[in-house]
């Protein structure tokens, strides 16, 4: 007897499966669920505000995990999430928002995310690779246990921050800086001096 093959997954399968499972990803036809500790989302959480409060300035688009992003032409198929995308306003018309649209389909020009709790290093760099070779700008793949945040480029340049290096995009967003370990700061804990 002989085993088939489950039928790939497709976005439309992706939309039709229960509220709680459409936060899920869909890579190369199989749905990939990331788990992530409360420490990513506090985190993720705290660079979605500083580049909310950066966009404000410029009437740009930071987005956050619950969108699914449908806009990678070497995976057609492929429905990603990261924790925050930042996105030029002049590349997101406003009309774009007010369809009933379940995926977004423009790739973001910075793409940012915290490591799921079982992520390992090539599962991120292959994450890295899909948003880039897709037309993203930059990825920045952010590490709750190692404390870090690993700027990916198109290049193939890679850069990783400490907790005392500050975290910049000057090509991208001109003025924009956090210190690293502002985003690993728990409320309550001082600023480091």
């Amino acid at each position: 007897m002989s085993a088939t093959a489950a039928a790939p997954v497709t976005p439309d399968d992706l939309l039709r499966m229960p509220d709680g499972e459409r936060q899920l990803e869909l890579i190369g036809g199989r749905v990939r669920q990331r788990d992530k500790s409360m420490m990513a989302a506090y985190i993720g959480g705290q660079l979605s505000f500083r580049l909310h409060e950066f966009a404000e300035r410029n009437s740009d688009w930071v987005l956050g995990w619950s969108l699914g992003y449908h806009c990678f032409p070497a995976a057609p198929n492929d429905v990603r999430r990261v924790s925050v995308t930042y996105t030029a306003c002049q590349r997101i018309p406003v009309e774009l928002f007010q369809k009933d649209q379940p995926f977004m389909t423009i790739v973001p020009d910075l793409a940012a995310d915290t490591r799921a709790m079982d992520a390992t290093d090539a599962d991120v760099a292959a994450d890295a690779e899909a948003w880039l070779s897709a037309g993203c700008r930059v990825f920045w793949d952010i590490d709750v246990d190692e404390q870090t945040v690993r700027i990916h480029r198109p290049n193939g340049v890679t850069q990783v921050l400490q907790a005392a290096d500050t975290l910049t995009a000057p090509d991208l967003l001109p003025g924009f800086a956090v210190p690293v370990a502002d985003l690993f700061r728990l409320p309550g804990e001082p600023r480091p001096a």
